[in-house]
Formats: structure tokens, C-alpha cells, sequence
């Protein structure tokens, strides 16, 4: 069964599992692992926000929207990044993270103090503006 609201889809599996969907430009996140931490974080010309995230996270897969709409928001002023815990352990543990989803901004070769689990636009806006972000 699918139901769409807005700009969300939700679909209901003969399971009952929901799986929600947006619509819209998913692709300003760029996904980061060890392969490519360096060249997209640490050589950014911008500040970037660093999303340390999971799949199976309900919280983090309800923070993606509002991640999704800020990165078209503030395009060319702040780069944002996800990574995945599951596929990245390494970079989890050099971050000492142990709840998710949680966030970072790196930003002029510093890393900022740690955001557990905003729920709001307004949240991660004024945690980038509280790190030198905006």
C-alpha cells in the first residue's frame, strides 16, 4: 500500500514494515567512507557537516529530510557528508561516536563538539552557526 503526503511517501509492505521516501534532490549528501574521508572532508573549501549515521537507525533515517533540505538550502556554503557506521567503523571510532545519529562540523582543520539526534532544521542550523558553519 502506498500513501504519499506532501512531499513523502510512505509505503506499507504485506509485512507491515514502512519504508517512507522523499521525494526531491537526495544527492547533495555525499557519502564518505576511508576510502575518500580526506578528499571530500579534510580538503573541503567549505565548511562540512558530518552526519554519522546507520540504515536500520530510525532516528537517523527521520533526520534525512531535514538534512536533505538544508544541504539545497545552503549549497556552495556547506558541504554536507554522510557516513555510514556500519560500513565505516573506523571513522566512527576515530570520532568516539557512540550514539546515532550523530553530527560534526569540520571546518579550517577543527572538528566541532558533538550533536546527538537533532529533530530540527532549526537545531542543525544554529549548531552550523554555533561552529563557524554560516
Amino acid at each position: 500500500m502506498v500513501y504519499k503526503k506532501g512531499m513523502v511517501y510512505a509505503i506499507i509492505t504485506p509485512t507491515a514494515s514502512l519504508l517512507l521516501l522523499y521525494e526531491g534532490d537526495c544527492n547533495m549528501i555525499t557519502q564518505v567512507n576511508s576510502t575518500n574521508y580526506k578528499e571530500v572532508v579534510e580538503n573541503s573549501n567549505v565548511p562540512v557537516l558530518l552526519d554519522f549515521s546507520a540504515e536500520w537507525c530510525p532516528h537517523c533515517q527521520a533526520l534525512l529530510p531535514v538534512l536533505n533540505g538544508l544541504s539545497e538550502k545552503l549549497a556552495g556554503k556547506v558541504a554536507f557528508v554522510a557516513i555510514d557506521t556500519d560500513e565505516s567503523p573506523e571513522l566512527a571510532q576515530a570520532r568516539s561516536i557512540e550514539y546515532i545519529p550523530a553530527l560534526f562540523v569540520y571546518n579550517q582543520g577543527k572538528y566541532s563538539d558533538m550533536l546527538i539526534a537533532p529533530k530540527t532544521e532549526g537545531e542543525v542550523e544554529d549548531f552550523l552557526k554555533k561552529n563557524g558553519a554560516l
